[in-house]
Protein backbone atom coordinates (compact mmCIF):
# COMPACT_ATOMS: atom_id res chain seq x y z
CA UNK A 1 0.00 0.00 0.00
CA UNK A 2 0.73 3.80 -0.78
CA UNK A 3 0.98 5.57 2.54
CA UNK A 4 -0.34 9.38 2.50
CA UNK A 5 2.06 11.63 4.03
CA UNK A 6 1.23 15.32 5.27
CA UNK A 7 3.14 17.56 7.04
CA UNK A 8 5.62 15.52 7.56
CA UNK A 9 3.71 12.75 9.34
CA UNK A 10 2.11 9.13 8.00
CA UNK A 11 -1.91 9.36 8.23
CA UNK A 12 -3.69 5.93 7.90
CA UNK A 13 -7.38 5.43 7.98
CA UNK A 14 -7.19 2.93 10.71
CA UNK A 15 -5.27 1.40 13.59
CA UNK A 16 -6.10 -1.60 15.73
CA UNK A 17 -5.26 -2.22 19.39
CA UNK A 18 -6.35 -5.76 20.46
CA UNK A 19 -7.81 -5.48 24.44
CA UNK A 20 -7.87 -9.02 24.61
CA UNK A 21 -6.74 -12.87 22.77
CA UNK A 22 -8.86 -14.89 24.46
CA UNK A 23 -13.21 -14.25 23.72
CA UNK A 24 -16.44 -15.24 25.05
CA UNK A 25 -17.93 -17.08 21.83
CA UNK A 26 -16.09 -19.82 20.18
CA UNK A 27 -16.51 -19.46 15.81
CA UNK A 28 -15.23 -21.48 13.75
CA UNK A 29 -12.90 -20.08 11.47
CA UNK A 30 -12.31 -17.14 13.71
CA UNK A 31 -9.51 -15.12 12.08
CA UNK A 32 -8.03 -14.09 15.77
CA UNK A 33 -8.24 -17.82 16.26
CA UNK A 34 -9.22 -16.76 19.81
CA UNK A 35 -11.00 -19.97 19.97
CA UNK A 36 -7.49 -21.45 20.65
CA UNK A 37 -6.32 -18.95 23.09
CA UNK A 38 -6.03 -19.60 26.63
CA UNK A 39 -4.34 -16.15 28.30
CA UNK A 40 -6.67 -13.16 27.69
CA UNK A 41 -3.01 -11.43 27.25
CA UNK A 42 -4.69 -8.06 28.83
CA UNK A 43 -2.35 -5.23 27.36
CA UNK A 44 -0.28 -2.97 29.52
CA UNK A 45 -2.35 0.72 29.86
CA UNK A 46 0.83 2.47 30.66
CA UNK A 47 2.63 0.63 27.35
CA UNK A 48 0.05 1.30 25.83
CA UNK A 49 0.00 5.06 26.59
CA UNK A 50 3.46 5.29 26.20
CA UNK A 51 3.77 3.79 22.90
CA UNK A 52 1.30 6.02 21.51
CA UNK A 53 2.84 8.92 22.63
CA UNK A 54 6.01 7.73 20.37
CA UNK A 55 3.88 6.86 17.54
CA UNK A 56 2.05 10.21 17.70
CA UNK A 57 5.72 12.05 16.61
CA UNK A 58 5.58 10.54 13.15
CA UNK A 59 1.91 9.12 12.43
CA UNK A 60 -2.02 9.78 12.92
CA UNK A 61 -4.47 7.92 12.01
CA UNK A 62 -8.28 8.30 11.32
CA UNK A 63 -9.52 5.88 13.85
CA UNK A 64 -8.38 3.89 16.24
CA UNK A 65 -10.39 0.36 16.18
CA UNK A 66 -10.21 -1.83 19.73
CA UNK A 67 -10.87 -5.78 19.14
CA UNK A 68 -9.97 -8.82 20.16
CA UNK A 69 -10.78 -11.75 21.24
CA UNK A 70 -13.82 -9.59 22.72
CA UNK A 71 -12.55 -6.78 24.06
CA UNK A 72 -15.44 -5.97 26.67
CA UNK A 73 -14.06 -8.81 28.58
CA UNK A 74 -11.14 -5.95 29.65
CA UNK A 75 -12.63 -4.80 32.50
CA UNK A 76 -9.71 -1.52 31.86
CA UNK A 77 -11.51 -0.57 28.62
CA UNK A 78 -12.63 2.38 29.11
CA UNK A 79 -9.14 3.65 30.68
CA UNK A 80 -7.92 2.38 27.29
CA UNK A 81 -10.18 4.45 25.51
CA UNK A 82 -9.74 7.29 27.64
CA UNK A 83 -6.36 6.91 26.37
CA UNK A 84 -6.78 6.85 22.94
CA UNK A 85 -9.02 10.31 23.16
CA UNK A 86 -6.24 11.65 25.17
CA UNK A 87 -3.43 11.51 22.61
CA UNK A 88 -4.67 13.53 19.83
CA UNK A 89 -3.96 11.03 17.77
CA UNK A 90 -7.24 9.67 16.15
CA UNK A 91 -10.24 11.24 14.63
CA UNK A 92 -12.92 8.14 16.53
CA UNK A 93 -12.79 5.76 18.50
CA UNK A 94 -14.36 2.28 17.90
CA UNK A 95 -14.54 -0.48 19.28
CA UNK A 96 -15.56 -4.04 18.12
CA UNK A 97 -17.53 -6.17 20.13
CA UNK A 98 -19.86 -9.03 19.88
CA UNK A 99 -22.14 -7.11 21.92
CA UNK A 100 -23.09 -10.08 24.12
CA UNK A 101 -21.05 -7.72 27.24
CA UNK A 102 -22.35 -4.17 26.45
CA UNK A 103 -25.40 -4.28 28.88
CA UNK A 104 -22.54 -4.07 31.37
CA UNK A 105 -20.81 -0.72 30.08
CA UNK A 106 -21.38 2.27 32.38
CA UNK A 107 -20.93 6.07 31.92
CA UNK A 108 -16.34 5.96 31.40
CA UNK A 109 -17.00 3.70 28.36
CA UNK A 110 -19.96 5.80 26.31
CA UNK A 111 -17.71 8.89 27.51
CA UNK A 112 -14.66 8.06 24.95
CA UNK A 113 -16.11 5.78 22.19
CA UNK A 114 -17.20 7.24 19.09
CA UNK A 115 -18.45 4.31 17.42
CA UNK A 116 -19.76 0.57 18.34
CA UNK A 117 -19.65 -1.61 16.03
CA UNK A 118 -21.66 -5.08 17.17
CA UNK A 119 -20.77 -8.16 15.06
CA UNK A 120 -23.93 -9.92 15.55
CA UNK A 121 -23.98 -13.71 15.21
CA UNK A 122 -26.91 -15.95 15.41
CA UNK A 123 -25.48 -19.30 15.57
CA UNK A 124 -25.36 -21.00 19.08
CA UNK A 125 -27.26 -20.61 22.22
CA UNK A 126 -24.82 -17.48 23.49
CA UNK A 127 -26.05 -15.84 20.22
CA UNK A 128 -27.45 -11.97 20.80
CA UNK A 129 -30.80 -12.00 21.29
CA UNK A 130 -33.02 -8.85 19.60
CA UNK A 131 -33.94 -7.45 23.17
CA UNK A 132 -30.56 -6.54 23.77
CA UNK A 133 -29.63 -4.99 20.57
CA UNK A 134 -32.97 -2.33 21.02
CA UNK A 135 -31.47 -1.36 24.60
CA UNK A 136 -28.38 -1.11 23.05
CA UNK A 137 -29.56 1.51 20.27
CA UNK A 138 -31.14 3.29 22.65
CA UNK A 139 -28.59 3.66 24.75
CA UNK A 140 -26.38 4.73 22.04
CA UNK A 141 -29.19 7.16 20.33
CA UNK A 142 -29.25 8.75 23.93
CA UNK A 143 -25.74 9.37 24.48
CA UNK A 144 -25.58 10.55 20.79
CA UNK A 145 -23.06 7.86 19.83
CA UNK A 146 -22.85 5.61 16.47
CA UNK A 147 -23.75 2.11 16.77
CA UNK A 148 -23.60 0.11 13.68
CA UNK A 149 -24.69 -3.59 13.88
CA UNK A 150 -23.11 -5.83 11.19
CA UNK A 151 -25.02 -9.35 10.69
CA UNK A 152 -22.40 -12.24 10.14
CA UNK A 153 -23.82 -15.28 8.49
CA UNK A 154 -20.55 -15.97 7.36
CA UNK A 155 -17.01 -16.00 8.16
CA UNK A 156 -14.13 -16.72 5.51
CA UNK A 157 -11.30 -18.92 5.50
CA UNK A 158 -8.77 -17.12 7.30
CA UNK A 159 -5.88 -18.90 8.19
CA UNK A 160 -4.33 -22.58 8.18
CA UNK A 161 -2.11 -24.80 10.90
CA UNK A 162 0.15 -25.72 7.26
CA UNK A 163 2.73 -23.85 6.23
CA UNK A 164 1.46 -22.93 2.34
CA UNK A 165 3.76 -25.23 0.28
CA UNK A 166 5.32 -22.75 -2.18
CA UNK A 167 5.96 -18.69 -2.26
CA UNK A 168 4.53 -18.34 -5.78
CA UNK A 169 1.29 -18.46 -3.41
CA UNK A 170 2.14 -17.03 -0.80
CA UNK A 171 3.10 -14.17 -2.79
CA UNK A 172 0.06 -13.98 -4.60
CA UNK A 173 -2.38 -14.44 -1.54
CA UNK A 174 -0.45 -11.15 -0.21
CA UNK A 175 -0.71 -9.06 -3.47
CA UNK A 176 -4.23 -9.86 -3.55
CA UNK A 177 -5.11 -8.81 0.01
CA UNK A 178 -7.61 -6.37 0.93
CA UNK A 179 -6.44 -6.46 4.83
CA UNK A 180 -2.65 -5.23 2.96
CA UNK A 181 -3.72 -3.00 0.40
CA UNK A 182 -7.52 -2.02 0.55
CA UNK A 183 -8.12 -1.33 3.58
CA UNK A 184 -5.16 -2.34 5.87
CA UNK A 185 -5.11 -3.65 9.44
CA UNK A 186 -2.12 -2.07 10.70
CA UNK A 187 -2.11 -2.97 14.58
CA UNK A 188 -0.37 -1.96 17.36
CA UNK A 189 0.97 -4.66 20.09
CA UNK A 190 3.02 -4.76 22.86
CA UNK A 191 4.99 -2.05 21.94
CA UNK A 192 5.49 -3.23 18.12
CA UNK A 193 3.28 -1.55 14.50
CA UNK A 194 2.16 -4.30 12.82
CA UNK A 195 0.92 -4.38 9.05
CA UNK A 196 -1.49 -7.08 9.73
CA UNK A 197 -3.34 -7.80 12.78
CA UNK A 198 -3.41 -11.85 11.88
CA UNK A 199 0.90 -12.05 13.33
CA UNK A 200 0.49 -12.19 16.66
CA UNK A 201 -2.85 -14.28 16.74
CA UNK A 202 -1.67 -16.77 14.18
CA UNK A 203 1.58 -16.61 16.49
CA UNK A 204 -0.43 -18.19 19.48
CA UNK A 205 -2.62 -20.32 17.47
CA UNK A 206 0.31 -21.90 15.65
CA UNK A 207 2.35 -22.38 19.22
CA UNK A 208 -0.99 -24.15 20.93
CA UNK A 209 -1.12 -26.34 17.78
CA UNK A 210 2.19 -27.13 18.83
CA UNK A 211 2.99 -26.64 14.72
CA UNK A 212 6.28 -25.15 14.10
CA UNK A 213 6.76 -21.60 12.98
CA UNK A 214 8.89 -18.71 13.33
CA UNK A 215 8.08 -16.35 16.07
CA UNK A 216 5.98 -13.69 14.24
CA UNK A 217 5.66 -11.06 16.88
CA UNK A 218 8.97 -11.18 17.14
CA UNK A 219 10.20 -10.72 13.49
CA UNK A 220 7.01 -9.21 11.92
CA UNK A 221 6.97 -5.65 13.20
CA UNK A 222 8.27 -2.56 13.95
CA UNK A 223 9.59 -1.32 17.07
CA UNK A 224 8.35 1.60 18.60
CA UNK A 225 10.85 3.90 20.37
CA UNK A 226 12.50 7.22 20.57
CA UNK A 227 14.41 7.08 17.66
CA UNK A 228 11.50 6.18 15.15
CA UNK A 229 11.38 7.97 11.95
CA UNK A 230 8.11 8.72 10.08
CA UNK A 231 10.61 7.30 7.20
CA UNK A 232 10.90 4.27 8.82
CA UNK A 233 7.22 3.43 9.14
CA UNK A 234 6.66 4.64 5.71
CA UNK A 235 9.34 2.39 4.36
CA UNK A 236 7.57 -0.71 6.72
CA UNK A 237 4.33 -0.02 5.69
CA UNK A 238 5.09 0.27 2.05
CA UNK A 239 6.78 -3.23 1.86
CA UNK A 240 5.60 -5.11 -1.36
CA UNK A 241 7.22 -8.20 1.13
CA UNK A 242 4.99 -11.11 2.57
CA UNK A 243 5.12 -11.02 6.19
CA UNK A 244 6.24 -14.23 7.74
CA UNK A 245 3.22 -14.95 8.99
CA UNK A 246 1.54 -14.48 5.66
CA UNK A 247 2.62 -18.20 4.83
CA UNK A 248 0.22 -19.69 7.29
CA UNK A 249 -2.80 -16.45 6.06
CA UNK A 250 -4.80 -16.56 3.55
CA UNK A 251 -5.59 -13.23 3.65
CA UNK A 252 -8.75 -11.84 2.33
CA UNK A 253 -9.09 -14.84 -0.78
CA UNK A 254 -10.58 -17.80 1.21
CA UNK A 255 -13.85 -18.96 1.01
CA UNK A 256 -16.83 -17.99 2.60
CA UNK A 257 -18.18 -20.25 4.97
CA UNK A 258 -20.94 -20.38 7.17
CA UNK A 259 -20.98 -19.04 10.63
CA UNK A 260 -20.74 -21.77 13.66
CA UNK A 261 -20.22 -22.56 17.08
CA UNK A 262 -17.76 -24.72 18.02
CA UNK A 263 -18.72 -27.13 20.56
CA UNK A 264 -15.41 -27.88 22.15
CA UNK A 265 -12.34 -25.86 21.73
CA UNK A 266 -10.24 -25.76 19.97
CA UNK A 267 -11.66 -27.70 17.02
CA UNK A 268 -9.97 -29.48 14.48
CA UNK A 269 -6.62 -28.33 12.89
CA UNK A 270 -7.00 -26.56 9.39
CA UNK A 271 -5.09 -27.90 6.98
CA UNK A 272 -3.74 -26.24 4.00
CA UNK A 273 -5.69 -26.66 0.77
CA UNK A 274 -6.55 -24.82 -3.01
CA UNK A 275 -9.67 -25.71 -2.71
CA UNK A 276 -9.86 -23.36 0.48
CA UNK A 277 -9.00 -20.32 -1.90
CA UNK A 278 -12.27 -18.40 -3.81
CA UNK A 279 -9.94 -15.97 -6.20
CA UNK A 280 -7.36 -16.19 -8.96
CA UNK A 281 -8.76 -19.27 -10.85
CA UNK A 282 -5.36 -19.74 -12.75
CA UNK A 283 -3.95 -19.95 -9.81
CA UNK A 284 -5.85 -22.72 -7.93
CA UNK A 285 -5.60 -24.51 -11.40
CA UNK A 286 -1.79 -24.27 -11.05
CA UNK A 287 -2.03 -25.12 -6.76
CA UNK A 288 -4.05 -28.05 -7.31
CA UNK A 289 -1.57 -29.22 -9.76
CA UNK A 290 1.11 -29.28 -7.60
CA UNK A 291 -0.42 -30.74 -4.28
CA UNK A 292 -1.40 -33.43 -6.81
CA UNK A 293 2.43 -33.92 -7.85
CA UNK A 294 3.32 -33.67 -4.39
Amino acid sequence: MKCRVEGGEIVTDSLEFFLADTCNLACEHCASSAPLVKKANFPDLLEFKESLALLRRVMRSKQIKFLGGEPLLNKDIAKFLAAAKASGMFERVRVTTNGLLLDRMGEEFWHNVDVVEVSRYRSGENALADAPVTRIRETAFRLGKKLEVVEKPEFFAAVVDERIPDPETVARVYADCGEAHRAPCHTLYKGKLYRCSRVHTLDLRLSARGVPHAPFTDVDGLAIGPGLSADAVRVYLESPEPLNACSFCLGTSGRWLAQRQLSEKPGKKVAFSPDLLQQAPGLLRRMRERVLAR
